[in-house]
């Protein structure tokens, strides 16, 4: 059977104070965690709200990018900008470690920006939010839709192009989509460059959430689709969602808050380990 991963998402300590933390990110890594999945946070797709800086990311790349498999998950609009780290995370993950990093962008990220505003005007923002499913029938039955499916093709491109670049750099390379996007916005060209899905089980931007159960269905559609392909499932994972994602065909669970809001770290984490061995068996 596939290795289950565990990705422990540290977002909790960056609002905490990530100085204050490395401590015990070392306990959760000497606990069997591997992968420390950092959610880099830019308005306006997390509106609002950033979450690690530049410095930041430099400061987990320096303490732990030798012993960790480093998961960046960029929830940022248009992910090619400088602002948005792309480059620096390159600059900052030597070619010899980047087997052992990936990099997810969004498949709604390109949707912020003037095009959006050309091309539908005043109804712009509503269709250019990260929740609305651009494949849904509500969409199809506007009168924008055609518009709207143009623009998506042109922007599918820039997708496609951002995943190029970080396959083509060495990281491994991710697709993430909100709880409301439709797996049929992902095109074979994007596919040809994905190491990892991440789907999103809550709105992304914010640790804490409940699990959208309506999210299973579409862990087990793309587990149907692609038997080989690692499926990372992101929000409200904890011991009452575990297993439910795991059935559906999950094998990369990022969990949060569920463990850095616990007292005892090694403890917690060898339950969920427990729990993915006794599913295993």
């Amino acid at each position: 059977m596939t290795e289950i991963v565990i990705a422990h998402s540290i977002l909790d300590y960056a609002e905490r104070g990530l100085k204050e933390h490395l401590a015990d990110i070392k306990t959760m890594l000497d606990a069997g965690v591997e992968w420390i999945h950092i959610d880099v946070m830019r308005d306006p797709f997390i509106e609002g709200k950033t979450a690690f800086t530049a410095e930041e990311i430099s400061l987990l790349c320096n303490e732990f990018g030798r012993d960790a498999f480093l998961d960046f998950h960029l929830m940022v609009s248009h992910p090619e900008h400088p602002e948005h780290l792309l480059s620096h995370i390159e600059s900052k993950v030597p070619p010899s470690r980047r087997e052992r990093s990936n990099i997810s962008i969004h498949r709604e990220a390109y949707r912020y920006g003037p095009a959006m505003n050309l091309q539908i005007g005043k109804d712009a923002d509503k269709y250019a939010r990260k929740e609305h499913d651009l494949y849904s029938p509500s969409t199809q039955n506007t009168d924008w839709y055609k518009k709207l499916k143009s623009l998506d093709t042109y922007l599918c491109g820039s997708i496609t192009s951002d995943l190029k670049r970080i396959k083509e750099a060495g990281f491994n390379a991710g697709l993430a989509l909100e709880p409301g996007t439709s797996l049929k916005g992902i095109t074979d060209d994007m596919k040809r460059y994905m190491d990892m899905l991440l789907l999103m089980s809550v709105r992304s931007g914010e640790g804490g959430q409940s699990y959208d159960h309506n999210v299973t269905y579409k862990i087990e559609q793309a587990r149907k689709a692609d038997k080989d392909l690692m499926i990372q499932v992101d929000g409200g994972i904890n011991s009452e969602t575990l297993q439910e994602v795991l059935q559906a065909g999950a094998n990369n669970l990022v969990i949060g808050s569920y463990i850095t809001r616990t007292d005892n770290l090694a403890g917690r984490i060898g339950e969920i380990q427990d729990t993915i061995k006794r599913y295993s068996e």
